[in-house]
């Protein structure tokens, strides 16, 4: 690889991407959205990106942009629960991966690694979730991805794009959002303040991000991958949100009791056991995850006491 875009670089798994890119001498062009500041300051301090600011409809007027090796979309909308806006998903999950397709089209990018999500799976009966179980999403977010990935893999084979697509399964660490669970339990420690939670019985599969990000180079640098399938990334790893606690009381050296279990009630069709299957990027490329979830829990505890 010698010349990569990144769509989605400003949020928690795209700036992670880039600094691994730039810092393997890659050289990056992030596609950020015009007069947007929005997630920008996760890239402060890296040197070499090359900013292009523009919507993803004007991408293909763009000229004077080099061939690019691989274009990862991490470009998303509804990540946070409080982005409910249908018609924002169907922009954003949907029609920006056709604009990227279709500047790829045009720029004769060599690959497009789309980010999928986990949650195309929806509710399973209690078994690790491979890449050929059904897709049946529980809510918007995770139907507005189901629909970017079936309309957009019929899009790109129909326009000659070679396209892969990644589904991660809960991937934490170091700037992730603090709408998600571990960041809200670490700063619960921190500030020494009782968080609500549900009884802490969910099974669940969690990656720190570094092995996310070796898994998309990996991808990216394989000529053993099939175009138009998904890869799962995931540690296969399944534990109880109860023991995540336990662990990262450990950690800190603080009470569990901090963790007020049983004061909020589950979701409406909360999925008890959700457990991803990695044999398949394992065998094709040869990835597996390198570290450990205590490992992993204590880097980002770290990263959270010089923030906090």
């Amino acid at each position: 690889m010698k010349n990569c875009l990144v769509t989605g670089g400003t949020g928690f798994i795209g700036s992670h991407l880039i600094k691994s890119l730039i810092n393997n001498d890659i050289k990056v062009y992030a596609l950020i959205r015009p007069n947007s500041s929005l997630g920008i300051n996760r890239l402060d301090g890296i040197a070499g990106i090359e900013y292009i600011e523009s919507s993803s409809k004007r991408l293909i007027l763009n000229k004077s942009l080099p061939q690019f090796d691989v274009c990862f979309n991490l470009a998303a909308y509804g990540v946070n629960y409080e982005q409910q806006n249908l018609n924002e998903m169907i922009e954003g999950n949907v029609k920006f991966l056709m604009d990227i397709i279709d500047f790829a089209v045009i720029n004769n990018t060599k690959l497009l690694i789309h980010t999928g999500s986990c949650f195309e799976y929806g509710i399973n009966e209690g078994k690790e979730i491979s890449e050929e179980a059904k897709l049946d999403p529980q809510s918007l977010y995770g139907a507005s991805k189901t629909a970017g990935y079936i309309i957009g893999n019929t899009y790109a084979k129909i326009k000659n794009v070679k396209m892969i697509t990644v589904r991660p399964f809960g991937v934490y660490g170091p700037g992730e959002g603090n709408h998600k669970l571990i960041p809200q339990m670490i700063a619960s420690i921190i500030n020494g303040t009782k968080l609500d939670m549900t009884l802490g019985e969910q099974i669940r599969d969690y990656l720190y991000i570094d092995d996310l990000i070796d898994a998309y180079i990996k991808l990216a640098t394989s000529k053993s991958i099939h175009y138009y399938e998904s890869y799962n990334v995931c540690s296969s790893e399944a534990i109880k949100l109860k023991d995540l606690g336990k662990i990262l009381a450990d950690i800190c050296n603080f009470n569990e009791k901090i963790f007020n279990y049983g004061a909020i009630p589950y979701r409406i069709n909360e999925v008890m056991y959700f457990v991803g299957k990695n044999a398949k990027i394992e065998n094709e490329v040869s990835w597996r995850p390198k570290i450990s979830l205590r490992t992993g829990l204590k880097l980002t505890v770290d990263w959270y006491k010089n923030k906090l």
